[in-house]
């Protein structure tokens, strides 16, 4: 989890709490740069809105690493070797 030390960014969100409307634009936040992967329950914010034109945050970059494919750290999620093991056919 990404925050300040001793902050918990469990809200749904993640913003830098020195800026706000009048005084930073998105332009000058920066980038929260992730390399490698991103595992989310639920995807939450980086920044916070005021308006439709103004916000406060950060822009999201991440860089994914291919080798995760091939070669993941111990207990990470990996695809291709599910199994069925119940299904429902909800119809239409």
């Amino acid at each position: 989890i990404a925050g300040y030390p001793g902050e918990a960014a469990t809200a749904g969100g993640f913003y830098n709490r020195y800026c706000n409307a009048n005084t930073c634009t998105a332009g000058n936040q920066g980038n929260l740069t992730l390399t490698g992967s991103l595992m989310e329950n639920m995807r939450g914010a980086l920044g916070k809105f005021f308006s439709l034109s103004t916000w406060v945050g950060y822009n999201r970059v991440i860089n994914y690493d291919p080798r995760l494919g091939s070669h993941p750290p111990p207990f990470y999620p990996v695809t291709g070797n599910y199994t069925i093991i119940a299904w429902d056919d909800q119809g239409q």
